[in-house]
């Protein structure tokens, strides 16, 4: 009979510590999303910078309004119009100016880098285009 009870007592509590494991992992996956969300926008700090003086907002502000918008974009299912609205409540912002902010940030405020990239992107596409429609023109 002890035995039993001390082979369910073992079953609970290894089954508890379990539950932690999934709550901490959780916890460590919205860290780590926070983390990124804040290392690419510590990398933009002239684009924000520069927002924050053209929106007359607080970098501060842009920076909040950006890693909201990039946490809840990560998830396709949201609509764009619903994050804009959870992101206007949350920071009392009016939607315009969180439209605003997020457009100007990802596509009026291109960087030499952006413009590069988005450059050797195309590139590539066009090379991997024009080969394949080579190989399937020419059979040998």
């Amino acid at each position: 009979m002890k035995n039993i009870l001390a082979l369910i007592l073992l079953i609970f509590v290894s089954c508890s510590k379990t539950e932690q494991k999934k709550e901490v992992s959780k916890k460590e996956q919205q860290i780590d999303k926070y983390f990124l969300a804040d290392l690419e926008l510590e990398s933009e700090e002239e684009k924000i910078t520069l927002l924050s003086i053209l929106k007359n907002t607080s970098k501060d502000s842009i920076i909040l309004v950006m890693r909201d918008y990039l946490l809840n974009t990560e998830n396709d299912s949201i609509p764009y119009k619903d994050i804009i609205n959870k992101i206007s409540q949350k920071y009392k912002i009016s939607n315009n100016k969180v439209a605003s902010i997020i457009f100007s940030y990802k596509y009026e405020m291109l960087t030499k880098d952006d413009i590069t990239n988005e450059f050797i992107e195309n590139e590539s596409n066009y090379q991997q285009q024009t080969s394949n429609a080579d190989s399937e023109s020419n059979p040998y």
